[in-house]
C-alpha cells in the first residue's frame, strides 16, 4: 500500500553519487510522495556533475557558500541541519525562504553517508513523540555502508531506509592501514567476514569497555580507540580507512581470541589525525589521500616531550628550533586553536615544562 504522505528529500551531494537517485527514490516511494527535492554541496564541480540528474528528477541544487576556496564539509552539514529545522518547525518560513512546495511536510528524507546526522534524527524522533505535527525524519543509507557506530541500535531504527547500490569489492581501491604506531597507504587488503551485526557490535563494545578502551555505556568505537587496542595487543596491521573494514577486523579478533588473553588500555597513548587545510576538517578517503596524502594518523606515547614529538611528526621541527616550530605551527593552526581557547603563551608554557 502506497502512502499519500508528503516528503521533502534532502541529498548530501558531497557523499552521495548521482547514479543512486533512482534507488533512493524507490526506497522512499512506498512511504509517500516526494514533493520537494534538494541537493547540497560546497563545490561547484559537484553541482555541475549533478546537472543532468537534477534536471531529469526535478532536484533543486544548492551551492553552499563557505567563504573559502574549497571550504569545510561541516559548513554544508550545518546548512542542511538549519534547513531540516526550518522544515520541521516552521514550514511556512521554509516555504517562503527555500521555495518548498508546501508549508508542511509529513516527512523529511535525508540521503547522506554522514553519521553526524543520526543525532538530529534521534532528536526529532523523540520530539515527534511530544508534538505529533513534527515531520518524521527518514535516514537513507547505502545497503553496503558500514559505520563504526552501529546505528541499528538507535532509538529511531524504524526511520532508517536502505537503498540498493552496486556491490563493493573488498580488493578494489586503496586503504589506509596502521602498524607500529604509523599509518600508511596501501592497496585495500581483503578483510574476511560479512557486515558486523548489531549483536556482534554490542559484544565488541562490551569487551572494549571491560578492557578500558571505552567508557561504560559508550556505544561508539572511535578509530583512536581501535588503533590503540590493535597496537597494544599486537594485532596490527589495522585498516583505519575504510573504517568498516577495521570494525570487521575487530569482530574477527573477538571471535578467534580468548578475552582473558587481551591486554587492557594502558591509558598512555594519544592518537593524532592531522588534517590538510584545503580539506577543512573533512576526513579523507584512501583514494583522495593518494593525491593529497599529507601527514597520516599516528600514535604517540604520553611523555614530557609530547609537544615536541607531535611537532616533529608533523614536520614543524624542520623550522630549525623549538620556538620557530611553535610559531610555524601557530601560523598554520592559529584560527582553530583560538576557537578551542588555546593561546601561543600556553603552547610556549607547555613547551618549557616539557
Amino acid at each position: 500500500h502506497k502512502s499519500n504522505a508528503s516528503i521533502a528529500l534532502l541529498i548530501d551531494g558531497d557523499n552521495i553519487a548521482a547514479r543512486h537517485v533512482p534507488s533512493i527514490l524507490q526506497a522512499i516511494e512506498e512511504h509517500g510522495q516526494v514533493e520537494t527535492r534538494r541537493l547540497y554541496s560546497r563545490c561547484s564541480d559537484v553541482i555541475a556533475a549533478w546537472n543532468s540528474t537534477c534536471a531529469r528528477y526535478g532536484i533543486c541544487p544548492v551551492l553552499v557558500q563557505t567563504g573559502e576556496r574549497s571550504g569545510s564539509k561541516e559548513v554544508v552539514d550545518k546548512h542542511m541541519l538549519w534547513e531540516i529545522a526550518m522544515i520541521a518547525f516552521d514550514g511556512a518560513l521554509a516555504s517562503s525562504l527555500l521555495g518548498t512546495s508546501r508549508p508542511h511536510f509529513d516527512a523529511i528524507a535525508l540521503a547522506s553517508a554522514d553519521t553526524d546526522f543520526y543525532t538530529v534524527a534521534s532528536w526529532l524522533h523523540r520530539a515527534k513523540g511530544i508534538r505529533a505535527d513534527i515531520p518524521k525524519l527518514f535516514m537513507l543509507r547505502d545497503e553496503h555502508y558500514d559505520s563504526l557506530s552501529h546505528n541499528e541500535n538507535c532509538d529511531f531504527k524504524t526511520c532508517l531506509l536502505t537503498y540498493s547500490t552496486e556491490a563493493r569489492h573488498y580488493n578494489s581501491g586503496n586503504a589506509i592501514c596502521m602498524q607500529h604506531c604509523e599509518a600508511y597507504l596501501c592497496k585495500r587488503p581483503f578483510v574476511e567476514g560479512d557486515r558486523v551485526s548489531p549483536e556482534q557490535f554490542n559484544y565488541a563494545c562490551g569487551v572494549l569497555q571491560s578492557l578500558g578502551y571505552l567508557q561504560e555505556g559508550e556505544t561508539y568505537i572511535a578509530l583512536s580507540k581501535l588503533a590503540v587496542f590493535f597496537h597494544v595487543n599486537d594485532l596490527e596491521p589495522l585498516v583505519i580507512c575504510p573504517p568498516g573494514d577495521g570494525l570487521k577486523q575487530l569482530a574477527s579478533v573477538l571471535r578467534s581470541q580468548r578475552i582473558d588473553t587481551l591486554l587492557a588500555d594502558p591509558g598512555d597513548f594519544i592518537y593524532i589525525h592531522p588534517v590538510n587545510k584545503n580539506r577543512g576538517r573533512e576526513r579523507s578517503t584512501a583514494n583522495k589521500n593518494l593525491n593529497n596524502a599529507g601527514v597520516l594518523p599516528f600514535l604517540l606515547h604520553e611523555s614530557g616531550h609530547l609537544v615536541e614529538d607531535v611537532l616533529s611528526k608533523m614536520g614543524f621541527m624542520q623550522a630549525g628550533s623549538y620556538e620557530m616550530a611553535i610559531n610555524w605551527f601557530w601560523n598554520c593552526n592559529g584560527e582553530y586553536l583560538l576557537q578551542a581557547g588555546v593561546s601561543t603563551s600556553e603552547l610556549n608554557e607547555e613547551g618549557s615544562n616539557s
